[in-house]
C-alpha cells in the first residue's frame, strides 16, 4: 500500500529565528554599504537601519515560524521502479494517477496482465516547488507500465480427458477437438457435439452429443410399467435398425481459465493427439511355423484381439506365409461408444441338459441325445467400442424353428487314483491298435521297457484276484480295487503277492521280466473299468 513520508524541518524555532533575522541584517546592511561613503556616521546610520528592519521583519514572521514545526508540506514525490515521475499534492492524487494507469492499460488488453512493478509516494519537506496534474503523472505511469509486463493471459479453455488437459482458444475449438473424435465412428455423420454452460458454475461446460431429430425418431425405446400382477417390468419399442446412440467412454470436464498464447495447443495438433490419426497400425508378416496363438503371445495380445483387428480372419481357419496381420492398432485419447440396432436372422443353440449319474464316474460322459439347431429372427442392440464389438443384446426374438437342446450324461462318482506301476522306463507301446508280428491288434494297455527285475508296485489300493501264468500274458498281477476298477500286470518274471492278498498303493508286487507274447523285457500295463479297458495314460504319467 502506498505510504507518506513525513520529514520535519531540522532544528528547532530558536534556529530557525536566528537564521532569518541572519540573513535579513546581512541583506540590508550590503545594502546601505554601497551608499556609504569614506564618512563614518553613515556607516553608523546603516547598522542602526538595519538592524530596526530586522527586528520588523521578525516581529511579523515570528508567529509564521513557530507553527512550522506542526505543519504538511503538500507536496509528495511520486516513484515508479524506482523512477520519478512527478509530484502530487496528496497521496490520494498519487493513488488516483496509478490506479487510472493500470485500468488504462487493462482496458487496452484483451487479456489478463500480470505486472512486476513498485509504486512509492514520498512526502517532502519542500516550502516551494512545482506540482504535476494528476493526468500527467498518470501518462507517465503508464508509459512505464508496458516495461513492467512479465505476463500476458487470456481466456481459454481447458479439457480435461482422464488426466490429458488440452488448452483451447475458443469453445469453437472444443467443440472441433469432440467431433473429430467421433468422426471415424460416425460415417454418416449423424451425430455433433454441442458445448453448453453448465448449470452447476458459470466457469464450467458440459457437452452433449446430439443426433439429428429425424434420426433420433427411429430410436428404441423402453418403456416401464406395471404387469397384472404389479409387478415392474419393461417393454421395447422396436425403432429402425442403424446407429442411434454415441458417447465417449472417458470422463471429460471443460472450465475457462486464463493462460499465455505459448500454453494454447493449436486445434490441429490436438485433433492428431486425441484421435491418433496421423499414426500407423502396426504390421507382422506371418512366417512359417506361425499360428494364431504364438502371434498373440508374442505380442502380448488375445486372439480375440488379433481376430477383431483382422477381420478377415474370422472365416480362415489357417494362416498362410506373407500373410499381413494387423497386431497393433493405435488407440486413441477419447474412446467413442457407439449403440447400433441390429435385425437380421440366425441359428441359434440351446444349452446343454445334463443328465447326472451318482454310479458313474466323473471322467465318463455319454450322449444321449443330439442337439439340433434352430432358426429365429433377432432383433439386438449392439455395442462397439473404437469400432469393436463389446456387447450384443437380443431385445426381440420371433422362433421360426424350434432348437433342441442336447442331453448328455455325466458320472459324478470321483474315480480312484493310479500311480505308475515302475518307476522311471521308457513308453514302447501306446494304447490302441497297432502292428506286432506282423499283424493288426488292438492294444489293451501300455507298454515300458525296462531291465528285467524292475520293481513292480500296486497302482491303486485294492485286492489281488489273480496271480499266476495267462497265457500270451506271461506271468501276471490282476488287481481288483474298491470301486470295482482292475489294474492288470504282464510279462513278470517274479510274482511276489498270492491271490486274495490285499495290497496298498506302491506296496511290491512282482518284478519285470520277458514271458508270454513279448518283444523284450518290458511291462504291460492296464486299466480296466466298467469291464473295459480304457487308456492308461489317461490316468498316470507316461
Amino acid at each position: 500500500m502506498l505510504q507518506k513520508y513525513y520529514k520535519l524541518l531540522n532544528g528547532k524555532i530558536e534556529r530557525n529565528f536566528c537564521i532569518l533575522y541572519r540573513t535579513i541584517y546581512i541583506f540590508y546592511w550590503r545594502l546601505e554599504m554601497s551608499r556609504i561613503t569614506k564618512h563614518g556616521k553613515k556607516m553608523r546610520l546603516a547598522y542602526i537601519t538595519a538592524t530596526a528592519l530586522t527586528c520588523a521583519v521578525l516581529a511579523v514572521a515570528f508567529p509564521w515560524f513557530k507553527g512550522l514545526d506542526n505543519r504538511e508540506y503538500n507536496y509528495y514525490v511520486v516513484e515508479y521502479n524506482g523512477e520519478v515521475v512527478g509530484a502530487v499534492g496528496s497521496v490520494e492524487e498519487a493513488e488516483k494517477a496509478y490506479l487510472d494507469a493500470r485500468q488504462q492499460l487493462v482496458s487496452n488488453s484483451d487479456s489478463k496482465v500480470y505486472l512486476d512493478d513498485n509504486f512509492t509516494v514520498t512526502e517532502k519537506a519542500q516550502i516551494v516547488g512545482s506540482k504535476d496534474s494528476v493526468e500527467v503523472v498518470q501518462d507517465r505511469i503508464y508509459n512505464l507500465m508496458s516495461n513492467a509486463v512479465i505476463d500476458v493471459q487470456k481466456e481459454v479453455y481447458v479439457v480435461d480427458i482422464d488426466g490429458l488437459v488440452i488448452t483451447l482458444d475458443s469453445l469453437e475449438d472444443v467443440t472441433a477437438l469432440l467431433n473429430a473424435s467421433m468422426k471415424a465412428f460416425d460415417e454418416n455423420a449423424l451425430f455433433h457435439a454441442e458445448v453448453l454452460a453448465s448449470n452447476d458454475r458459470c466457469d464450467t461446460f458440459v457437452y452433449n452429443l446430439v443426433m439429428a431429430e429425424t434420426d433420433m425418431q427411429g430410436a428404441p425405446t423402453v418403456m416401464v410399467g406395471e404387469d397384472e400382477t404389479g409387478a415392474i417390468v419393461e417393454t421395447v419399442q422396436i425403432g429402425k435398425d442403424g446407429v442411434f446412440s454415441m458417447n465417449f467412454k472417458e470422463n471429460i470436464t471443460i472450465a475457462t481459465s486464463y493462460a499465455s498464447n505459448d500454453e494454447v495447443w493449436d486445434i490441429n495438433e490436438a485433433i492428431s493427439t486425441v484421435t491418433k490419426e496421423t499414426e500407423e497400425k502396426e504390421i507382422y508378416e506371418v512366417v512359417s511355423g506361425d499360428t494364431l496363438s504364438a502371434i498373440s503371445k508374442k505380442f502380448d495380445l488375445t486372439i480375440e484381439q488379433i481376430i477383431a483387428m483382422n477381420d478377415y480372419l474370422k472365416d480362415s481357419d489357417y494362416l498362410h506365409v506373407g500373410d499381413q496381420i494387423v497386431v497393433t492398432v493405435p488407440k486413441p485419447e477419447i474412446s467413442v461408444i457407439v449403440e447400433e440396432q441390429q435385425s437380421y436372422t440366425e441359428n441359434y443353440d440351446l444349452p446343454i441338459k445334463y443328465v447326472y449319474n451318482e454310479k458313474k464316474y466323473t471322467t465318463y460322459s455319454e450322449t444321449l441325445e443330439e442337439a439340433v439347431s434352430g432358426v429365429r429372427d433377432v432383433v439386438a442392440i449392439v455395442t462397439y467400442e473404437n469400432g469393436v464389438e463389446t456387447g450384443r443384446e437380443i431385445i426381440q426374438e420371433t422362433i421360426i424353428e424350434e432348437a433342441k437342446a442336447a442331453v448328455i450324461e455325466v458320472g459324478t462318482k470321483t474315480p480312484p487314483t493310479y500311480i505308475k506301476p515302475i518307476s522311471g522306463g521308457r513308453l514302447t507301446s501306446r494304447y490302441g491298435w497297432r502292428t506286432i508280428f506282423g499283424e493288426r491288434d488292438f492294444h489293451k494297455g501300455v507298454d515300458w521297457a525296462c531291465p528285467v527285475g524292475t520293481t513292480v508296485r500296486a497302482s491303486s489300493s485294492g485286492k489281488v484276484i489273480k496271480a499266476g501264468w495267462g497265457g500270451s500274458y506271461g506271468y501276471y498281477v490282476l488287481i481288483e480295487h474298491a470301486d470295482g476298477s482292475r489294474t492288470r500286470y504282464a510279462h513278470l518274471s517274479k510274482i511276489l503277492v498270492k491271490k486274495g492278498q490285499k495290497v496298498k498303493q506302491g506296496e511290491k508286487i512282482a518284478k519285470t521280466g520277458n514271458t508270454g507274447r513279448s518283444t523284450g523285457p518290458h511291462i504291460h500295463f492296464e486299466i480296466i473299468i466298467n469291464g473295459s479297458t480304457v487308456n492308461p495314460l489317461k490316468y498316470v504319467d507316461k
